[in-house]
């Protein structure tokens, strides 16, 4: 197993009715088995592939979510490169960083929607947005709208072993952060 899409399938394949991941949402635990988890990282896959971002560098500005992790599980397993991004940062560097980055896309979490008009207007090379939510956004498309692009694409082909496959920015300890 050389690959993250590798490790992914097979942990799939070992554990698919085995909670993949759980979380609380209004008092109530819930899971997703691997199998779930599995097919959400697909449709990002296909979702992605339908429109027309094969090879690009992708962004995450969130914490923690099912649909983070479907998100850049998806991205990392298919033909992008991931670029996760501290969503405590200050507007102005988070700019600085998707510049930098060469990211084309952007999963962002609502708690960050205050930051969406600026990211659009200072961040030309990012084509598309998705809030990391499954819920209707006015707006603004969501995680769930790019689940429903997935109907009916095909499955992209994971990136080689000697491919980057994420792009991780230091905390700028000597100055401006760097991406390594």
């Amino acid at each position: 197993m050389n690959t993250i899409r590798e490790i992914w399938d097979r942990s799939q394949n070992l554990y698919s009715e085995l909670p993949a991941v759980r979380w609380l949402e209004k008092k109530e635990i819930k899971d997703k088995s691997y199998a779930e988890l599995g097919e959400d990282i697909i449709s990002v896959r296909k979702g992605l592939s339908a429109k027309d971002l094969a090879g690009v560098h992708i962004a995450l500005i969130g914490t923690a979510s099912v649909s983070w992790i479907s998100s850049y599980l998806g991205i990392t397993t298919g033909n992008n490169v991931a670029v996760p991004l501290d969503a405590g940062l200050p507007a102005e560097d988070l700019v600085n960083l998707l510049n930098d980055s060469d990211s084309e896309a952007l999963f962002l979490s609502p708690k960050r929607k205050d930051i969406l008009e600026g990211l659009k207007e200072k961040c030309p090379k990012i084509r598309y947005i998705w809030l990391l939510t499954e819920d209707a956004a006015e707006g603004v498309e969501t995680f769930g709208d790019l689940i429903k692009e997935a109907a009916g694409q095909d499955d992209t082909e994971g990136l080689p072993a000697e491919e980057i496959a994420t792009l991780i920015y230091t905390s700028g300890t000597t100055g401006r952060s760097k991406g390594v």
